[in-house]
């Protein structure tokens, strides 16, 4: 609720870090800027922070200013230029900004840049391409109206993480743009905009990802919306092998595609997430590729894969299979009734997975060797079905915000049982013949 601050800060000649996030501040005082050993000012989310005086260039020494999310905020000063020593500037969800200083390029020690969520800046200063010293380039937005172009990509050899924004407004299609990005280890490919149905559309969104190929030391992918049907060459079952730096892969909100890339050769993968990909009905040997499978994944997830109803694992004698999975998380897959896994893991079952409370789900003997599973927010779920009762090594049970749930089977193997939230929930303890641990919260129907 702080308001204001004293004019007797200036007084603190030796101060480095000033953090003064989530102030009701509007305007910062003059005093604030006689700091000459301030080395980082962080201001998140002081959002009625209206401007940054032109005053801010005192502060010489200034490495790392943090403004996300000073949402009123809608221009930087034009002296914030002759912070010679600026390392990282943070604007991320700054909405109403409008644009930054034309003289980037002055920035000679900026490392990091950070624009995510800034809707309303429309360019991004000429010559950025110059700020040869960038690692981070996060939330910029591609377009071909005073926007950036991919181009402009290739003169940044040093960049460690890019996100990219609206890749749909791009025209440009050349290949390679980012091959000779060999420190890049964080790639994030964000496609925008309504869903349409225009072939011209996935054709093109497909030309734009052949050409982002990132080099082989790549450490963690994310795509994001994107509108084309198939992947493109770089991401092939034979050419994905190649990827062995990789450690995590999001593909989110893939409409359009019908089939998953062999991500299961990749030899270092850790954790998946794969999200609304509507069109995916089955998974089975095209998305495991050659070799083991997953031999380093621990977490996988998949969320809002509507049409999902079979997982079916590879027949191949003497081929190892998730055998370092530790975290399988189901969240809004409604219509799987198959899994075919053997393996030790917890599986987290999270919201619409209707099918899997049902008689359609004929897979809980496949999942015998299961020690953990947590339900959170199934409302569908009336009782734990009797299938439940073959995971003979099921020793822990998380139930979580499940409003219709109201009453358990009795699974001879638990020895801890949590639950939270469950208003209708009752259920015969003395069933529970091996409880070593048990917790109970807001479930007033259960009288202990």
């Amino acid at each position: 609720m702080i308001q204001s601050l004293p004019n007797e800060i200036s007084k603190l000649v030796s101060l480095r870090y000033l953090h003064l996030s989530k102030l009701e501040i509007e305007l910062l005082p003059k005093s604030l800027f006689d700091l000459p050993n301030l080395r980082i000012l962080s201001l998140l989310h002081c959002k009625n922070l209206q401007k940054i005086p032109e005053r801010i260039h005192k502060l010489k020494k200034l490495q790392i200013l943090k403004l996300a999310y000073c949402t009123k905020l809608q221009q930087l000063p034009r002296s914030i230029t002759r912070l010679k020593n600026l390392e990282e500037l943070n604007v991320e969800g700054c909405c109403f900004l409008r644009k930054l200083p034309e003289d980037l390029v002055s920035f000679k020690s900026l490392r990091i840049l950070n624009v995510a969520g800034c809707a309303s800046l429309s360019q991004i200063p000429h010559g950025i391409e110059q700020s040869i010293g960038l690692r981070k380039l996060s939330g910029i937005f591609v377009g071909v109206n005073e926007g950036f172009e991919l181009t402009q990509l290739q003169a940044l050899t040093n960049l460690h993480e890019l996100r990219l924004r609206n890749i749909e407004r791009t025209e440009e299609t050349q290949t390679e743009v980012l091959m000779g990005q060999q420190s890049l280890w964080d790639l994030s490919l964000h496609w925008g905009g309504e869903e349409k149905k225009e072939s011209s559309e996935s054709t093109t969104s497909l030309q734009v990802l052949e050409a982002l190929r990132p080099s082989l030391q790549l450490k963690r992918l994310e795509i994001i919306s994107y509108k084309g049907v198939e992947f493109p060459t770089w991401m092939s079952k034979q050419q994905l092998a190649g990827f062995n730096s990789l450690v995590e892969v999001r593909l989110i909100n893939l409409k359009r595609c019908a089939t998953l890339p062999s991500l299961g050769q990749l030899a270092n993968l850790g954790k998946l997430e794969i999200s609304g990909m509507d069109l995916i009905t089955h998974l089975d040997d095209a998305f495991y590729g050659d070799g083991d499978i997953f031999p380093m994944l621990t977490e996988l997830t998949f969320s809002e894969m509507l049409a999902l109803e079979k997982w079916y694992m590879p027949k191949r004698k003497y081929i190892r299979y998730f055998s370092k999975l530790r975290q399988l998380s189901l969240i809004q897959c409604p219509k799987l009734k198959e899994i075919n896994l053997f393996m030790d893991a917890a599986i987290r079952i999270w919201l619409n997975n209707e099918t899997i409370w049902s008689v359609k789900f004929c897979s809980w003997h496949n999942l015998q060797n299961i020690q953990i599973i947590e339900i959170v927010g199934c409302q569908e779920l009336r009782c734990l079905p009797q299938g439940m009762q073959r995971l003979k090594r099921l020793y822990k049970m998380i139930i979580n915000s499940c409003n219709n749930l109201t009453t358990l089977v009795a699974l001879d193997s638990l020895e801890e049982l949590n639950i939270y939230a469950c208003p209708v929930l009752a259920f015969n303890l003395a069933a529970f013949t091996k409880l070593r641990t048990l917790t109970i919260k807001g479930c007033p129907k259960m009288q202990m």
